[in-house]
């Protein structure tokens, strides 16, 4: 038996009872048998399915009559034959609602499954090409140590190490470290122990994660003979790949249904092709109604003139056939209501009259358009996925003397492939500010441009330019839809432009220029598949120019490096392993004496080295090159050379050691410091010297601090005697004698405070005093120090406190930060007379660093003044009518130093200041 006859959509009818045998069957089923209708009435429909079938169809209509299913859908292989079918079966019942009889109709499918294969195929292949290999590997030994990983692997499972880090790592529990990224933990470390356990190869494993990604698990197990000598896991992150999937699949169900659940499109017409009756399924599917195209040529009314003139002779051969009464299968394309594409699989079937003469035909359509999309899509993307191929192929190892010839290769195979008029290749040269066409294509009767744009002000492309900059396409589907005066439609319609595109080449940061497609004979509405492409050749020519720019770049620097080194203040002298010298710098030549072709293939420890030293050298060198270690290699050390003049003086040196292949040489880097170590040996009798007047300062203010305290405090109890003696005197002398005395008072504080602050910064230039931190609630502190000595002014204002953040205990010297603030919420009070109370916040928001800020609306500071306030004595112009000593902010300093609290100042003069205490956390 043959199925030469079953043509791709050849419908087969028939009715059965239900017991399973023909009541009827049409001619189309009756051929495939070799046999008239008759012949067939009375036999099983089982007789149609390949017997390896038959029991899981038979179970299928079964469960269908048993269930009363009004209709169901199901494929099977026909017997003796590689087609596959999708049958629709109906039920037929009495009036009492017991099945009668059960109609099917019989379609190939075997196309269409195979379009998706197909499809299947070309994508898996496209996007391996488009992710460039970007797949997670993991290689481990037979005892699960890492023999290779790459970062992608560290990525994927945010390991947060470099993959060299994980080379020898034991794997052992990396499954049960890496279970919380998964949607199933306890499944994926069981999944995980089976498959090292059985040690099959395992391919295509999905694994699902909780962030909704979706990984593609490959294990391939390696054995050496019979030996197993360990394995390695391949993960693919196939998120997109698995949404498309599952939306194809949902497609195909939705397909499926609308495939079940309603009736092919029937059209009647007579001899003449004159439409005379049309269902409803198939004027749903055109867009008309029956009137609209009753009696009309169906041929004139749904066929376009130029796809008529490709198909009329394949058409004239079906009518003819059909009016000798036979029956045909043929696809064609119709136009719609909207002129819109719609193929159709057509079974024709002859229509006889009395005297059994052909009086017309019955047409069974169906829309086989979503199928004929997939082909020219599988198509599309096979020929895509080899142009994207070869450009890769091409470009990435493209050399400079056929650059010319392989881009204008390029731009003529992709603009050929989307049909653009011309693609070309525009540089941006931000030095001139102009742009110009470097490469251009054009198809067949299009005018070239490529010698019209040259250096074009970047200004006439403003706003094309900004588009370019920002990384974005450029797209304009309509350049007449733009002003007249729009400066992008005045370049591009005189060159004929109806519809253009243009994608950005940046390599890193760097804008390059544009590349692009022109249509010049329609308007054209660019898909994504064009934008891909453009994107994908962008990107291949900035890594293109970016090569060749590092390539120029690298020779530059090469030059450069060696007018440096020849030009170096340092000796720089290079030595093979055998210690002859292979360069010798300028520098060396005038540091040691020896010209350069008097050294260059000396052995280095008879040139510089003294003769105490020699044997030391030779010994470290042999050293190094058989365990890899030396001590006065990669540093910096302090050495005694020897000169031509047999002269020792000291060397500062540092030897760097480079493996080239299995060889290595070694760059010392010398420098005479002869003066320099007498530079040293002065500096260092100086500082001695600073040091010693040093400790003379802070015992001389200790000294005058507390010499000058008994008279103070003589002066301070005869001052209180007296005002307890004013007591008694008369009121007007009471007065001014109360005057006095306060004056007097007054100043023998001021000359107190004077020397405490004296004495505190003698303490602390001397180094007398040590911090002990300890663990402190700052918001506890600061409230003490403000109730203790800011909470009675005598203007009645109140320090205001603001907490920002979660407060935590910080490590800091109470005693001193109790000196910081007191001090800088005084001059806060003093330098704001008459202003809003000042504000001390504390901010906690950042968990490794405290801000304390103290700030107020008083004087300010002058801007060129900021950088002083911190001298001892020193004070703003603008405070000279107020009281003070200019000591205060100095030893704030000075506290904050010795406590690492890194201070900052903010003013402007009569708005206020602010100062900020930066303290960290650790």
């Amino acid at each position: 038996m043959t199925n030469t006859l079953l043509k791709p959509g050849r419908d087969m009818m028939y009715r059965i009872n239900t017991e399973g045998r023909f009541l009827y069957v049409n001619q189309a089923l009756a051929l495939y048998f070799k046999s008239e209708a008759s012949e067939l009435i009375g036999q099983s429909y089982l007789s149609l399915i390949e017997p390896s079938y038959r029991q899981k169809a038979q179970d299928f209509y079964r469960q269908q009559l048993q269930e009363k299913q009004s209709s169901t859908y199901f494929e099977f292989p026909l017997k003796d034959s590689q087609t596959w079918c999708g049958q629709t079966v109906e039920l037929i019942l009495n009036p009492e609602g017991e099945v009668v009889e059960l109609i099917g109709i019989l379609q190939d499918i075997s196309e269409s499954n195979q379009a998706k294969v197909d499809l299947d195929q070309n994508d898996i292949r496209l996007n391996s090409l488009i992710q460039n290999m970007d797949v997670a590997i993991l290689m481990e030994d037979e005892f699960r140590r890492v023999k290779y990983v790459n970062q992608t692997f560290c990525d994927l499972f945010s390991i947060p190490l470099k993959s060299k880090d994980l080379i020898g790592a034991d794997c052992s529990q990396a499954a049960e470290q890496s279970m919380h990224l998964f949607t199933d933990p306890q499944e994926f470390v069981k999944g995980v122990n089976t498959i090292l356990k059985n040690r099959n190869k395992i391919s295509s494993e999905l694994l699902y994660f909780k962030d909704e990604r979706v990984l593609e698990r490959d294990y391939v197990p390696v054995f050496i003979g019979d030996e197993y000598r360990g394995h390695t896991w391949y993960y693919r992150d196939v998120t997109m790949q698995n949404l498309a999937n599952m939306s194809i699949k949902e497609s195909e169900r939705k397909y499926r249904e609308i495939i079940e659940n309603i009736d092919l499109g029937l059209m009647e017409v007579d001899n003449d092709q004159n439409i005379i009756w049309a269902n409803e399924p198939f004027l749903n599917s055109m867009g008309y109604t029956l009137d609209e195209i009753k009696g009309k040529n169906a041929i004139a009314h749904f066929i376009r003139e130029e796809e008529l003139a490709q198909e009329e002779a394949k058409l004239d051969d079906i009518n003819e056939e059909r009016l000798k009464g036979s029956s045909g299968v043929y696809e064609l394309k119709l136009k719609n209501k909207e002129n819109e594409d719609v193929w159709m699989l057509i079974s024709g079937t002859p229509i006889f009259n009395e005297s059994h003469k052909v009086k017309g035909s019955l047409g069974i359509h169906h829309n086989i358009t979503h199928i004929k999309e997939l082909q020219f899509q599988t198509e599309y993307r096979a020929k895509l996925q080899s142009i994207l191929l070869d450009l890769s192929n091409q470009i990435i190892d493209l050399e400079p003397e056929s650059e010319d010839e392989i881009i204008n290769s390029a731009l003529l195979r992709i603009g050929s492939f989307v049909g653009a008029d011309r693609s070309y290749i525009f540089d941006y040269n931000f030095e001139s500010k102009t742009s110009s066409n470097t490469y251009e294509y054009c198809a067949v009767d299009i005018t070239p441009e490529i010698d019209n744009l040259q250096d074009l002000p970047m200004e006439a492309i403003g706003e094309w330019l900004d588009v370019h900059q920002k990384g974005r396409v450029m797209i304009y589907e309509n350049v007449q839809s733009l002003p007249v005066e729009n400066a992008i439609r005045q370049i591009l319609e005189p060159q004929g432009i109806k519809s253009i595109i243009t994608v950005p080449i940046i390599a890193g940061k760097s804008l390059l220029g544009f590349i692009g497609f022109d249509s010049v004979k329609q308007y054209k509405t660019w898909n994504a598949t064009e934008v891909e492409l453009l994107t994908f050749l962008a990107q291949l020519l900035a890594n293109h120019y970016s090569r060749k720019f590092f390539e120029l770049k690298l020779s530059d620097s090469e030059a450069k490096l060696r007018s440096i080194l020849s030009n170096a203040m340092d000796a720089i002298v290079t030595i093979n392993e055998e210690g002859l010298v292979e360069d010798w710098n300028l520098q060396a030549e005038n540091i040691f004496g020896f010209q350069a072709e008097e050294a260059i293939g000396k052995d280095l420890t008879n040139l510089i080295i003294p003769h105490k030293y020699r044997t030391a050298h030779q010994a470290g060198m042999q050293h190094f090159l058989k365990t890899g270690e030396g001590p006065v290699l990669n540093s910096r050390l302090e050495l005694v050379a020897l000169s031509k003049d047999d002269i020792h003086f000291p060397v500062e040196l540092s030897i760097i050691p480079i493996k080239l292949k299995d060889k290595y040489i070694f760059s010392a880097f010398l420098r005479d410091i002869t003066q320099r170590k007498k530079a040293e040996d002065d500096m260092s009798i100086a500082l001695e010297q600073s040091n010693e007047l040093a400790r003379m300062k802070s015992r001389l203010m200790s000294m005058a601090s507390h010499e000058f305290r008994t008279p103070l405090t003589t002066i301070k109890a005869n001052a209180e005697m007296l005002e307890y003696w004013s007591g008694s005197l008369e009121e007007k002398d009471k007065t001014k004698a109360t005057r006095y005395i306060s004056r007097m008072l007054g100043e023998v504080e001021r000359l107190t405070s004077i020397m405490n602050d004296m004495l505190i910064i003698g303490r602390l230039e001397s180094g007398k005093t040590r911090v002990q931190k300890r663990m402190t609630d700052l918001v506890h502190l600061s409230s003490e120090i403000i109730d203790k000595n800011f909470s009675n002014e005598s203007d009645g204002r109140q320090v205001k406190v603001k907490i920002e953040g979660s407060p935590y205990l910080v490590p800091v010297d109470t005693n001193i930060i109790e000196h910081i603030l007191n001090n800088l919420i005084s001059n806060a009070l003093k330098y704001s007379p008459n202003a809003a109370a000042p504000l001390l916040m504390i901010n906690f928001k950042n968990e490794q660093q405290l801000r304390l800020t103290v700030k107020d609306s008083g004087l300010g500071i002058p801007e060129d003044e900021i950088n002083s306030v911190f001298n001892a004595f020193y004070r703003s112009e603008n405070t000279r009518q107020i009281k003070g000593t200019g000591m205060g902010l100095a030893i704030v300093k000075q506290f904050a130093d010795i406590h690492k609290i890194r201070i900052k100042v903010f003013s402007a003069v009569n708005v206020g200041s602010e100062f900020v205490l930066e303290i960290d956390r650790d």
